[in-house]
């Protein structure tokens, strides 16, 4: 029996909760001290390269804006 989908209201949740874990991560990346780089990247980095692939415009955008951009 297939699983019932996420409705369109619950995807919208999903991704406005990522995009707002993106933006808190970001901010702590910028804040970090050059000494916790490099155990701040180790975590950060897997999450937004995953994010990347995300279905969700919104994220992606974000993510090109920080990373390739620097906004």
């Amino acid at each position: 029996m297939a699983e019932p989908s996420q409705s369109t209201a619950e995807i919208r949740t999903d991704d406005a909760e990522r995009e707002e874990m993106l933006d808190r991560m970001l901010t702590r990346l910028a804040l970090a001290d050059d000494s916790n780089l490099q155990q701040l990247l180790t975590s950060l980095l897997p999450y937004t390269i995953s994010s990347i692939s995300s279905s969700s415009p919104s994220i992606r955008i974000r993510i090109y804006q920080t990373w390739i951009l620097g906004e």
